[in-house]
């Protein structure tokens, strides 16, 4: 192996300019994995002082941008989907839009669109790279200044992957930069960071009356009457999880920590105490406080609901959730189209460390292979809890195919699909890679205002429901 590795380092002094043919792949676990050009959408990153309407006679549809999630010479940038108006009919008048694009003042990068098993997914300026080992640093830096990309930062607690970026001088975009260093043969791994990758669930209304009789273990002002999935002893009493055993036996989750990555909370919500950041900023993927760790400012709506089943208080007010004493930890993502799974990882990673014993990830799509995202929910399985290892929970997906959707479908997740009130299964993504089920029709939950809504549909809050009683179990056995 030094040999090899001294022969690629010799061969990067005396043949600068070697390039290593490049198509439209990266590689998975020394595989190829082959992408689709699409050429309906391209991304495009820009300076804080680009003006959308600069663009607006270049054929794309109406956008709007956000801001990055790195720091690069010392700004953020802004990232945005575009759509043409007309979709190019070859990769040539693709290309041509692409340089149009570059050419308008202030845009500093356009980066192509792919589809990967039926899934339309993005690139941008972003890729990661594995070594093999910390002295390797060096490798890295040879060919990043080969390459004229830039090593934005080292990963926090998983510290031999690093971030690389594109500039305004680099050639390449990342899908061929991914797959130039890995061929390489320097590397343990190298991927892009891909966009729109993951998604969440719709609210839906669907004004069911089911009811139930909480009142037997808890009292929440009137909504308990709404919340079958908890305990339910009428027409279908097996469709509930049976939740008032555990409470009456004292368990309610103390002791526990359970990270929601979802897109976090709405402010001063009584059900859901938190201590909020004072300065929340965009993009900053900093942990401001106690409670919070923020990768954007988040669109707490779907967040509000996901972290109410798990864990609103039983005070008389509202709902309750399952597990009201578990600490919950949010872990802030936008989950827009912009939105990449290195986003997703950090915030785990994040979570890893502050102790999280339960993890709840009410996002999914069919996704694509990612090492990077492995890599953290295998640092959350093997090392979460202080070593003794946390529960990672994922909603199938919401589409009617025998598909467990990413990040379900890794084996080290709990995948959950869903029920309805009736106890049968809903029509939603199955398979044998899904582990269990849970209530997912007219499920009661918190508002982004604070208000308690009933007709929560989808996987999406299934979920949360495996992941509350993990925390109650967790708490029961501590």
């Amino acid at each position: 192996m030094k040999l090899k590795r001294t022969y690629y380092t010799l061969l990067f002094l005396v043949f600068p300019f070697l390039s290593i043919a490049q198509s439209d792949y990266y590689y998975y676990q020394g595989e190829k994995v082959y992408l689709i050009p699409n050429y309906q959408y391209v991304n495009i990153v820009t300076a804080n002082a680009f003006d959308e309407n600069s663009i607006s006679a270049s054929g794309v549809q109406e956008f709007s941008s956000h801001p990055e999630k790195e720091i690069r010479n010392g700004e953020y940038k802004k990232i945005a989907k575009l759509e043409f108006t007309t979709t190019p009919s070859t990769q040539t008048i693709y290309e041509q839009k692409i340089a149009e694009l570059k050419s308008i003042t202030n845009i500093e990068g356009v980066y192509p669109h792919y589809v990967y098993n039926g899934n339309i997914i993005g690139t941008n300026n972003f890729f990661a790279v594995k070594l093999n080992q910390a002295s390797d640093i060096t490798l890295l830096q040879n060919v990043a200044l080969q390459k004229n990309v830039d090593i934005i930062r080292q990963r926090t607690y998983l510290p031999l992957w690093y971030i690389l970026s594109t500039n305004t001088s680099t050639t390449e975009n990342s899908v061929e930069l991914s797959a130039y260093f890995y061929e390489t043969g320097l590397f343990d791994t190298v991927e892009p960071a891909f966009t729109g990758a993951f998604t969440i669930d719709p609210i839906e209304e669907n004004n069911s009356s089911s009811s139930a009789q909480l009142e037997l273990c808890y009292d929440e002002g009137n909504f308990d009457t709404f919340q079958w999935n908890l305990f339910n002893n009428e027409v279908y009493p097996l469709a509930d999880i049976n939740v008032c055993g555990a409470w009456e036996l004292g368990v309610f989750g103390q002791g526990v920590t359970v990270a929601v990555v979802d897109t976090g909370i709405g402010d001063e919500i009584v059900d859901l105490p938190a201590s909020y950041p004072s300065n929340v900023i965009a993009s900053s993927g900093l942990p401001f406080s106690e409670n919070f760790y923020y990768n954007g400012t988040g669109l707490g709506w779907h967040g509000t609901a996901v972290a109410s089943i798990i864990g609103a208080k039983h005070n008389g007010i509202g709902m309750g959730g399952i597990a009201p004493d578990a600490e919950m930890l949010h872990v802030a993502n936008e989950l827009l189209p912009t939105f990449n799974q290195v986003e997703i990882a950090d915030g785990v990673d994040e979570a890893v460390n502050r102790q999280a014993g339960v993890f709840n990830m009410s996002f999914a799509n069919y996704g694509f292979p990612s090492s990077y995202l492995e890599d953290a929910l295998d640092n959350a399985l093997n090392n979460g809890r202080q070593g003794l290892g946390s529960v990672l929970v994922a909603a199938s997906g919401n589409d009617p195919n025998s598909t467990v959707q990413q990040p379900a479908n890794y084996s080290r997740v709990l995948a959950v699909g869903g029920t309805t009130t009736q106890g049968s299964y809903n029509d939603f993504n199955y398979g044998n890679e899904l582990d269990i089920s849970a209530p997912s029709t007219s499920i009661v939950g918190l508002s982004v205002d604070g208000s308690v809504g009933n007709g929560f549909v989808g996987t999406s809050f299934a979920s949360p429901h495996v992941a509350g009683v993990a925390a109650l179990m967790i708490s029961a056995n501590t």
